[in-house]
Parts: C-alpha cells; structure tokens; sequence
C-alpha cells in the first residue's frame, strides 16, 4: 500500500517508556481522509491506543505493535471539525459558529487558520462547555488580539506502554494519507 506523509505527528522515546508507565503525548488534528502511521523503532513490543481524550492504554484495551513494525489507524472516535465565526479576548476562550457544531463537553480540540495568537492558544483545549452554537474552552484568551473565523477540529492523543516491563519500546507518529497513481 501506497501512503503519502502529510506531517510527523509526535515521538514517544524509549526514555520516555523506561519508567514503564503509559505515556500520552499530543499528535494535534486528523485531516479529513488521513490516519496515523505508528512505528516502532526502539526494538521493543509497545501497546498503544489513539484517542481524543488520551484515554490511558493497557495491556487489554490498546492495539499490539511488534518491534520494528508500522501500522495505519484511524483514532476510536470520529475527527469532528466545525467552523467557528468568533471569539471572546476573555477568560475563558468561548467560540460562536453560525451553523453550529458537533462537540461535547469534555472533546479536546485545536483552531487552524485562525491568527497566530489562536492557532498556538487553542491547540488542545478542553471544551469545559457546550450549547448548540457555542464552546467554553478552559483557555484565557484575555491577551490574543483579533479573531479571524477558523476551523475548530478533534485534537488527538496517543498513549503508549511497553509489552513487557523493561522492554523501553519508542515509536513514531505521522499523519498519512493513502496514495495513489499521481498523487
């Protein structure tokens, strides 16, 4: 199978593992049609599970990954994106959309195409609350500037732990989409 890199996503080290705890890093949005390529390159069999919340992976809820192998996956829930029109400079950070949006109380999620002040703010937010055309986010925007109106989208997470205590397994994450002739 084919696949193009959109963008390396994260890293998970064997430092990282060798305390041999789970460890949840940010791998940020999912573009419409894309998944994520997981590699293992420590030597080491990992589990690990992607999700919004960075849910904590175990032996018996997450997906198995051989040393020295790659798998594509798509996370748990479906990537939501809704676009929002405007936004407080106060504290808490609340969104307004026009159409509304998908999100639930507790989704975690980042702005594109915003202004750089929001773009860096509102990567992975907490939405602490919702109603049908607005988002309290748990982020002080007190100091951001202008709005310019954005795409909100799903921020995901991945959690990964060794298969073995000792074991320091380290992965790479990247954003992929599946290639074609001519893409």
């Amino acid at each position: 199978m084919a696949f193009k890199l959109i963008r390396r996503a994260n890293v998970v080290t064997a430092a990282n593992t060798a305390d041999d705890a789970q460890h949840t890093v940010d791998l940020g949005k999912l573009s419409s049609g894309a998944a994520f390529r997981v590699s293992e390159f420590g030597g080491q069999d990992v589990f690990f599970k992607i999700t919004n919340e960075g849910t904590a992976v175990t032996s018996t809820n997450g997906i198995f990954l051989r040393a020295g192998q790659s798998v594509i996956v798509v996370p748990e829930e479906r990537p939501k994106s809704a676009r929002a029109t405007s936004a407080t400079n106060a504290n808490p950070c609340v969104l307004t959309f026009d159409l509304g949006h998908n999100f639930e109380v507790g989704d975690q999620i980042s702005v594109t195409d915003s202004s750089s002040a929001y773009n860096t703010l509102l990567t992975d937010a907490n939405c602490a609350a919702v109603t049908e055309t607005t988002i309290t986010t748990d982020k002080n925007s007190t100091s951001t500037g202008d709005f310019t109106a954005c795409t909100v989208r799903s921020n995901f997470k991945i959690s990964v732990i060794n298969e073995t205590a000792g074991s320091d397994g380290a992965v790479y994450i990247e954003e992929v989409v599946q290639g074609h002739q001519g893409l």
